[in-house]
């Protein structure tokens, strides 16, 4: 169903390997039912977990035009990856949807690359790659099956474009910022006095990526996250900026709902048409 045209929509951005719903693990946790008892219109759409930036945003782009009225104006909330779709989208070089797009709002995003994407060792893609194709024989549901399978694929052009060189000798100088649209971004820092099994684990991570700064989240540097307006960095790791733990019976201490009512918040104070 079509949303009409009327009071803006947010919409929720996953990034590399994600999904909305997969076994126990969601990204944007409880966040569109959240914003919707605040009033808001949100559209959570499935993504394409493994593929390049383009074609990411060409299918968030399917997604958006088969739920949301083009004359609707949008607020686009990317995390990690979606947030270089959504500066994708919105940019005189990739889709040119500033006449639609209102703001552009990043977490956790590698503006500057992540050095994960060119380090991380080629057994982790094999197991996740191994275990996708096996769940995607198992899990009855089939948007799931259908993501499980997409990350199955032995091609993730997903990594190349994230890779530092890339993404600033690249991906930065064509995707330039589109005047009318207003840019902000938060970061998500771990806490290095945290003792916690994620905690730990996120910064082992970083030391077997090769994280250059102290400052990271396990996947992404500090002075990565930084695009357009930088509003701050949040005491939490890579997915817990939106809710979603690696060990899901374990719920992040970070407070996720109250940071997307910051956002909706300043986004509210110019949406009104």
């Amino acid at each position: 169903m079509t949303l009409p045209a009327s009071r803006p929509v947010i919409v929720l951005l996953a990034g590399f390997l994600g999904f909305d719903r997969l076994l126990w693990w969601q990204m944007f946790r409880g966040v569109k039912l959240h914003l919707e008892q605040t009033g808001w219109r949100v559209v959570q759409p499935n993504p394409d977990p493994v593929g390049s930036i383009e074609q990411r945003a060409h299918h968030w782009a399917r997604e958006i035009d088969e739920q949301v009225s083009s004359e609707t104006p949008l607020h686009l909330i990317g995390h990690s990856m979606g947030g270089l779709d959504a500066r994708y989208i919105a940019s005189p070089g990739g889709l040119d949807w500033g006449h639609r797009v209102r703001s552009v709002t990043t977490l956790a995003t590698p503006h500057r690359g992540s050095p994960a994407a060119s380090t991380i060792p080629t057994i982790i893609p094999l197991l996740i790659r191994l275990t996708a194709r096996v769940g995607s024989r198992i899990v009855p549901q089939m948007v799931e099956r259908a993501v499980l399978g997409k990350i199955a694929s032995p091609n993730w052009p997903a990594l190349s474009d994230l890779a530092e060189k890339r993404t600033v000798e690249i991906f930065n100088r064509e995707i330039i910022d589109d005047p009318r649209v207003l840019y902000y971004s938060y970061a998500a820092v771990l806490d290095n006095r945290e003792t916690g099994f994620v905690s730990r684990l996120r910064r082992l991570e970083g030391k077997v990526t090769g994280m250059s700064s102290p400052n990271h989240d396990g996947l992404v540097e500090l002075e990565s996250a930084k695009w357009g307006e930088y509003i701050g960095a949040c005491n939490t790791d890579h997915g817990g900026i939106i809710g979603m733990h690696i060990v899901p019976w374990k719920m992040p201490k970070f407070d996720h709902l109250a940071l997307f009512d910051e956002i909706s918040n300043r986004l509210a104070g110019f949406s009104c048409d």
